[in-house]
């Protein structure tokens, strides 16, 4: 598979809470991202919030990006299960351990599901 994109390791962890931060308002411009991760970024958000309008001019900023139609495929596919995985989630009422909050955020990573209430 030819994936153009930078490895999670290769970004500190100050770049992953930026980044988060950023693609959290839906803000491209600002994070530290290479063209690849732009373009896959791009294309997952409009495949997310209108995935009826995704046509050829949305692929087309990928294949210039360097991702073959493998890579495409696959993230297209990541971004289906994440939605997917998602919303059985939030739709049946889960909230996450202990603990798992803190370490979101000590790996520099939010996450908008509800603390455990006891």
């Amino acid at each position: 598979m030819d994936s153009p994109a930078r490895a999670q390791d290769e970004y500190s962890r100050d770049e992953i809470r930026e980044i988060a931060d950023d693609l959290s308002r839906a803000n491209w411009d600002s994070p530290p991202l290479n063209d690849a991760d732009r373009a896959m970024l791009e294309y997952v958000y409009k495949l997310t919030v209108q995935p009826a309008n995704i046509d050829e001019s949305d692929i087309v900023p990928l294949r210039e990006a360097g991702f073959d139609d493998r890579a495409i495929g696959d993230i297209a596919v990541n971004c289906a299960l994440f939605a997917f995985f998602t919303r059985i989630v939030d739709g049946l009422g889960a909230t996450l351990e202990p603990g798992m909050i803190e370490e979101a955020e000590r790996i520099g990573l939010g996450s908008h599901m509800p603390t455990p209430t006891d």
